[in-house]
């Protein structure tokens, strides 16, 4: 199981991506309403 959490902008290519590599991969999207903690980490160049 994977778990992501991504931008509203970023949901169907995420979705197309993993039915590229995996056609019948189980998908479910689910709004997020809030959430909480410190989950960004800025990207090491």
């Amino acid at each position: 199981m994977l778990y992501s959490v991504v931008s509203a902008n970023e949901v169907n290519s995420l979705v197309a991506g993993i039915k590229d590599v995996d056609p019948g991969a189980f998908v479910n999207v689910v709004k997020t309403e809030q959430l909480g903690g410190r989950f960004y980490r800025r990207p090491k160049d």
